[in-house]
């Protein structure tokens, strides 16, 4: 996802909590980025446990 669709999200997530301040902007940032990061770790993970199992 690009730069423009990700703040478009997070702009559309503080609206629908009824709160656009920079502040609420932000956390959600950091949610997005901390959801993001722990979603990739968990499909490596998946992945290295398919691999070691192929090779076994």
């Amino acid at each position: 996802m690009d730069e423009k669709k990700r703040q478009e999200a997070l702009a559309d997530a503080a609206s629908r909590l009824g709160d656009n301040s920079a502040a609420t902007l932000g956390v959600l940032g950091e949610l997005w980025d901390q959801a993001f990061f722990e979603g990739r770790l968990a499909a490596l993970d998946e992945l290295q446990d398919r691999l070691c199992v192929c090779m076994k």
